[in-house]
């Protein structure tokens, strides 16, 4: 999907249920709802800006919920706590707490790793267990990733609905 009329008509006919959010695209939303003033200072979203975060906002406007797993959770807390300090980081954590408690925004899946389709090394070794927890809940309930990773996109986009946030933001969207 590379435009946001192709998101907002796949979200109408297939699914409004939820998107799958990878742990960079989500630590964008996530400090930009803290403070867009520090999407440029936080290391794993330097290289974004206020106005990736607007368009990351207008992808997920469609759809009911933001879809984590607890891997991402994991390793959203690891980013955090290595790359933010003090009242920062408390101030920042109370936003993340907020998310995570918010049941009509954000909903948690995990599908156990028996009931992977593909428990292959060779897959684990190229994506990590993040990656393909991801991919096998959308594969087995047709729910959108939205990434900014070039290999899980390319891997994955013959075979489950992904979004790449660098295609549309470069697909010639106005701010």
């Amino acid at each position: 999907m590379e435009t946001l009329e192709k998101i907002y008509q796949f979200s109408i006919q297939k699914t409004r249920e939820g998107i799958i959010l990878d742990t960079t695209v989500l630590l964008l939303f996530l400090i930009g709802k803290y403070n867009p003033s520090y999407i440029k200072d936080f290391e794993p979203t330097h290289g974004y800006s206020k106005d990736d975060y607007e368009l990351l906002n207008k992808i997920i406007r469609p759809f009911k919920k933001i879809i984590i797993t607890p891997q991402i959770i994991a390793e959203i807390s690891n980013h955090s706590l290595k790359h933010l300090f003090d009242a920062k980081l408390q101030q920042y954590l109370c936003v993340v707490v907020n998310f995570l408690r918010n049941k009509e925004k954000m909903e948690e899946h995990h599908i156990m790793f028996e009931n992977w389709n593909d428990k292959s090394i060779g897959r684990l070794c190229s994506f990590g267990f993040v990656d393909m927890g991801m991919y096998e809940i959308s594969k087995q309930r047709g729910i959108p990733i939205l990434t900014d990773e070039e290999d899980l996109y390319n891997f994955s986009k013959r075979e489950i609905p992904m979004i790449k946030l660098s295609i549309i933001k470069y697909s010639g969207y106005k701010f």
